[in-house]
């Protein structure tokens, strides 16, 4: 498996981290407080990932791919429930990959003090992949 086929299926996962799932569920759980900061995914099996999120944009830095970053655009739904979209990267040929890439609809579905668990869905995919993230500040 080549360096960009590797990146793409880990930048696959973190998109399709953040899953809608039903509007009462989402609800319940305390959300506001993950709409800003900087994340590290814990999950084992991903890639050294951080991710740093503001109001208007998502960039999630690859560690184990040298560094590579990726900026989206980030729109909330609603408190528990964002989409991302428009990525762009300096790296060529992982920018080439990411021409054709659909949104991605992430939902926290539960939280505690330092972290929450997400589900995420391509725009058009039926798969669904859940993942944690804590906060690092």
């Amino acid at each position: 498996m080549n360096f960009y086929t590797r990146i793409m299926k880990k930048l696959l996962t973190i998109l399709l981290f953040l899953l809608p799932i039903s509007g009462v569920l989402a609800q319940k759980v305390e959300c506001r407080r993950f709409h800003t900061g900087v994340y590290k995914l814990v999950d084992s099996g991903t890639a050294n990932i951080v991710i740093e999120r503001t109001k208007s944009k998502q960039i999630e830095t690859y560690g184990d791919f040298n560094n590579a970053k990726v900026e989206f655009k980030i729109e909330w739904i609603d408190d528990c429930k964002y989409v991302l979209s428009d990525p762009r990267t300096t790296d060529t040929q992982l920018q080439i990959a990411l021409e054709n890439s659909k949104p991605i609809t992430i939902t926290i579905v539960s939280s505690w003090e330092t972290g929450y668990k997400y589900r995420f869905q391509i725009e058009g995919s039926s798969q669904v992949l859940e993942y944690s993230a804590t906060k690092i500040r």
